[in-house]
C-alpha cells in the first residue's frame, strides 16, 4: 500500500508556478517568490532604491526559471515582472 501511495504521489505532475506581473517590495532584497507564486524566499539581488521600481523581462525571468528550478515558461515577450519599491529616499 505504501508503495502504491509513494508511486500515486510520484507520477502527479508538479504544477507550474505562477507569475506575479507586479509586486510591492518592502525590504532590501527580491526572492524568487516576488516573481513567482509559491516559488520561495531564495534571494535574487538587491531591490531598487525606495521610490523606484524595475521590470523583469521574459527573457530574464526564463533564465531565473531555469536557474532556479522552478516550472514556469514565457508564454511571449509580453511576460514582465514589475518590482515597485514604496517610498522616497532621503538626502
Amino acid at each position: 500500500m505504501r508503495c502504491l501511495m509513494l508511486l500515486l504521489c510520484c507520477a502527479m505532475p508538479a504544477s507550474a508556478a505562477t507569475l506575479r506581473p507586479f509586486t510591492t517590495l518592502t525590504g532590501p532584497v527580491v526572492t524568487l517568490a516576488d516573481l513567482f507564486d509559491g516559488a520561495g524566499d531564495r534571494a535574487l539581488g538587491p531591490s531598487p532604491a525606495p521610490g523606484a521600481r524595475i521590470t523583469v523581462e521574459a527573457r530574464q525571468l526564463d533564465a531565473i526559471a531555469r536557474q532556479f528550478g522552478v516550472d514556469w515558461r514565457s508564454t511571449g515577450a509580453g511576460d514582465r515582472v514589475v518590482l515597485d519599491r514604496p517610498g522616497r529616499a532621503l538626502g
